[in-house]
């Protein structure tokens, strides 16, 4: 066998050993029966979510739900995990300071405590975990778009 035949063989082996390597590791990380990162797009945690707030104060008891739209896409790597316009849930629960007027005490709401607790992609519900955040308003309403961030990290499926 001459050389040239010799490098062929060898370029051939090597070639046949990494396709092995790479096909095995792939099947490995698979047979756990655990969902790997090509069925879900991870989020991190500590990841913001802003959100705009669209639907006005309800007139029902503290706690309530108002519903807003994402801001701005979420995205991890060059994939958009969370589009923008996506549905997301708030919960709201009024933070009141209590005063007295000489005669008796009042209650009045100087602030809303507000917690992202669910965001809607292509239709699947997602739960969501994150701080509760206190917005700096100059009145007690709504702000219009509010960041929350992520405390867990959320696997949102693949399209």
């Amino acid at each position: 066998m001459n050389g040239r035949h010799f490098s062929y063989l060898a370029f051939l082996l090597g070639f046949l050993l990494f396709s092995a390597i790479v096909v095995a590791v792939g099947q490995s990380s698979d047979s756990d029966g655990k969902k790997s990162s090509r069925d879900a797009l991870v989020v991190a945690a500590g990841t913001e979510i802003r959100v705009s707030i669209v639907t006005p104060r309800p007139e029902m008891r503290p706690p309530y739900v108002v519903t807003g739209k994402v801001v701005l896409p979420v995205r991890v790597g060059f994939d958009t995990a969370i589009p923008a316009t996506s549905v997301a849930t708030v919960s709201v629960t009024p933070i009141y300071q209590e005063y007295e007027d000489g005669k008796r005490r009042h209650f009045q709401q100087v602030a809303n405590l507000m917690e992202l607790t669910s965001v809607v992609v292509s239709g699947v519900v997602y739960e969501v975990k994150t701080g509760a955040v206190l917005p700096i308003t100059s009145a007690p309403g709504l702000d219009s778009e509010i960041g929350f961030a992520l405390q867990q990290p959320l696997h949102i499926a693949r399209e």
